[in-house]
């Protein structure tokens, strides 16, 4: 049951406003002036605060904002008569929930009544609302910010720069080995063109992701680029565009992979296997690489010169490609066999039959490489 105090300085007004009242089923509590009000608000719970505005002592204005202060839950509704229009706006811009003319009938105060609890369940709910919702908020934006965190440790922990550009090349994000290869923090680089930070041929890297992007949304290519030291890097740079939650281009993201010391370790390699194949070429002796299925892949041109029938990689088998006429199965004591099966070296002596007569060979097996002599 609800519970209304009604605060007047006329007796007979506040005896007929709790009749109408009590009549509907409400209980009513009474107060003459503002301090009894206080005090009857202190003891008992108070649903609606029914308040004249002219009284003796404190106003029926200075006990609405105290109850708006101290008991925001309790709805207020004035009961006065408009003599001061001042005081009338005073009232409502505090935000009451009703206003009732003297003189009233009971019809308008049973109304003005149920509409301010009314609009007292309607404004809890709101309230409820609002806090649900700033709870839900609080909990997504932590939400959002755990992910954040995570994507950036997962980022910095990549030994990779990478980095994130808006579509119009604006520098959005960065991980930790792209600020040092930079030598910016990325604080410094974010809203900055990728084109105006340091080292100024970054802007090579976006005009050829403007070139490439519009051929598909992820690309490959290899370009030089200095790092803050001066440094020439080679580089591979992998781009992919990044979509928004409707399906739409929102940025690219890039890594960048240093490939300078692979770069230099393969032109070594070029060079020493230009430098082996140069010697096996210019050896006295034949030479053929076998694979473990007795394939000829490779030969040397003293091989090439006794063997001139036999292509390497062309699916020629040892003991067909070398032999006259050619077996259906490795020699007896084959040294490739031996050599595939045991891993240690072997040598034979074998005869093969040849257009200009009968020749014998010193077979020499090692790693799965070939050296009739």
């Amino acid at each position: 049951m609800k519970s209304i105090l009604i605060v007047d300085d006329e007796r007979s007004l506040r005896k007929l406003l709790c009749h109408y009242l009590e009549g509907a089923g409400y209980t009513c509590w009474a107060a003459e002036d503002v301090k009894q009000a206080k005090e009857l608000l202190e003891t008992k719970h108070i649903d609606l605060l029914l308040s004249d505005i002219n009284m003796p002592g404190e106003s029926g204005i200075e006990l609405t904002r105290f109850v708006k202060k101290e008991y925001p839950d309790v709805s207020i509704v004035i009961v006065s008569v408009i003599d001061n229009p001042d005081s009338a706006k005073e009232a409502l811009e505090l935000d009451v929930s009703g206003y009732i003319v003297k003189p009233f009938s009971k019809n308008i105060v049973l109304i003005a009544v149920d509409n301010a609890f009314r609009q007292h369940r309607l404004e809890l709910q709101n309230r409820r609302y609002r806090e649900n919702l700033e709870t839900t908020v609080e909990q997504q934006t932590g939400e959002i910010k755990n992910q954040i965190a995570f994507l950036q440790n997962l980022m910095d922990a990549v030994p990779s720069a990478i980095f994130h550009i808006s579509s119009e090349g604006i520098v959005l994000g960065c991980n930790r080995v792209f600020e040092q290869f930079i030598g910016k923090t990325e604080l410094e680089m974010v809203g900055k063109s990728i084109t105006k930070v340091s080292p100024q041929n970054l802007d090579l890297i976006y005009h050829k992701i403007l070139k490439l992007q519009p051929v598909r949304t992820q690309n490959e290519f290899e370009m030089a680029v200095t790092d803050v030291t001066g440094k020439q890097c080679d580089m591979i740079i992998k781009t992919a565009e990044c979509m928004d939650g409707g399906g739409h281009v929102n940025g690219i993201v890039g890594v960048m992979y240093d490939i300078t010391e692979r770069k230099v370790l393969e032109q070594a390699l070029r060079y020493s296997e230009a430098k082996y194949r140069q010697i096996v070429d210019d050896i006295n002796v034949g030479v053929a690489l076998l694979n473990p299925q007795m394939e000829i892949l490779q030969m040397n041109p003293h091989m090439r010169k006794w063997f001139p029938t036999v292509e390497p990689n062309a699916g020629f088998l040892c003991h067909q490609g070398f032999q006259n006429p050619p077996r259906e199965s490795p020699c007896d004591n084959c040294p490739v066999v031996k050599t595939f099966a045991e891993g240690k070296s072997f040598e034979n002596t074998i005869k093969i039959n040849r257009k200009d007569g009968n020749r014998f060979f010193r077979d020499l097996r090692r790693g799965g490489k070939a050296a009739p002599s």
